[in-house]
C-alpha cells in the first residue's frame, strides 16, 4: 500500500490546531503569533529559530519570501508579523493549508501572508521572483531533489537566498529502517550531508553556509518529549486521545532515530549570484 504524508502521526497536529485555538477563544484570550506558537511552530527551536533567520538576513517590509512546505503558517505568519515582508506560504495539503488560512485571518495578517495550496514542483507561478525562499523541516519529504533546486534557482532574484533545515543521516539508512522511516516519517530523500552539499552546487547554488544542528535539536526532541510527558493531562483535557497517543509515538519516533546517531539535522543556505 503506497504511503501517504496523511500518514504520519504528526498529521494529527490539524486537530491539535483547531482543539487549540478552541481553547485560546473559550478563555477569550488574545489570538496572535505569540499565543499560536506553542503548536503552530512545526519545526525544531520554535520562535528563536525564525528570529534567528530575521536577524541573519536582516529581513524587513521590503523582503519578498517564499515558504516551501508551510503547514498551517506558523513561520510565514511570524515572519511577516515581525518584519512587515510580504510571505507566500505553499502548502501542499489541503487540510493543513485551511486551517493555516484560518490561524492568519484571526491574527489579520491576511493582507501580509498570501497562502496557497499546490505542490511546489508543479506549481506555476509566472514571472514572479523571491528574494528568498526558505523551508523549515519540510524538503524532507519531497523526491525530486534536483528538480526542486533547480526551480526554486529560478524562482530567485539575482543575489537572492534559498535557506533551509532539513535533515540528512550520518550514514545510509538500511532497508528496515528507510521502510520505517517512509511510514512513520514520510521521509522521500535524507541523504548524507555532502550529497546535500552537491545537489546545492549541482544547481547554481555558491557561497553555501552549512551548520549541523544535529545536537543542538536532539537535545530539543528530548526535551519536547520530557515535557509532553509531564504535561499528559493538560494535553488530554484539550485534544482527544488518538492526538496525543500519536503526538508521544511521533516524538518518541524522532528521538529513537537521534539517539541511534544515524538522522541528523543540517542549517544550509546558498546564494543565486
Amino acid at each position: 500500500m503506497k504511503t501517504k504524508i496523511q500518514d504520519m502521526k504528526l498529521y494529527n497536529s490539524i486537530k491539535r490546531a483547531n482543539n487549540e485555538l478552541q481553547l485560546l477563544e473559550d478563555q477569550k484570550k488574545e489570538i496572535d503569533v505569540y499565543s499560536l506558537a506553542h503548536f503552530d511552530q512545526l519545526h525544531y527551536n520554535g520562535l528563536n529559530a525564525i528570529d534567528n533567520f530575521i536577524s541573519e538576513f536582516r529581513i524587513n517590509e521590503n523582503s519578498k519570501i517564499l515558504e516551501i512546505g508551510s503547514g498551517i503558517g506558523g513561520p510565514s505568519r511570524y515572519i511577516s508579523y515581525k518584519t512587515g515582508a510580504k510571505v507566500t506560504a505553499l502548502e501542499l495539503q489541503p487540510e493543513l493549508n485551511e486551517i493555516a488560512i484560518k490561524l492568519t485571518n484571526k491574527c489579520k495578517l491576511q493582507d501580509q501572508v498570501i497562502h496557497l495550496c499546490g505542490d511546489f514542483l508543479e506549481h506555476d507561478f509566472e514571472s514572479e521572483k523571491f528574494d528568498y525562499i526558505v523551508s523549515w523541516l519540510a524538503l524532507y519529504h519531497i523526491p525530486n531533489r534536483q528538480y526542486l533546486l533547480n526551480k526554486s534557482h529560478n524562482l530567485l532574484k539575482k543575489n537572492g537566498v534559498f535557506f533551509a533545515e532539513d535533515f540528512f543521516c550520518y550514514k545510509e539508512f538500511n532497508e528496515k529502517e528507510k521502510t520505517e522511516l517512509k511510514k512513520d516519517f514520510y521521509a522521500n530523500y535524507i541523504v548524507t550531508k555532502s550529497k546535500y552539499i552537491s545537489d546545492f552546487k549541482e544547481n547554481g547554488f555558491s557561497e553555501l553556509r552549512v551548520q549541523d544542528m544535529t545536537e543542538d535539536w536532539k537535545n530539543f526532541v528530548c526535551n519536547r518529549l520530557k515535557n509532553f510527558k509531564n504535561n499528559l493531562d493538560m494535553h488530554l483535557e484539550i485534544n482527544d486521545a488518538s492526538v496525543v497517543n500519536d503526538l508521544l509515538f511521533f516524538y518518541e519516533f524522532v528521538k529513537r532515530y537521534f539517539n541511534k546517531g544515524s538522522l541528523a539535522g543540517i542549517k544550509i543556505y546558498g546564494f543565486k549570484r
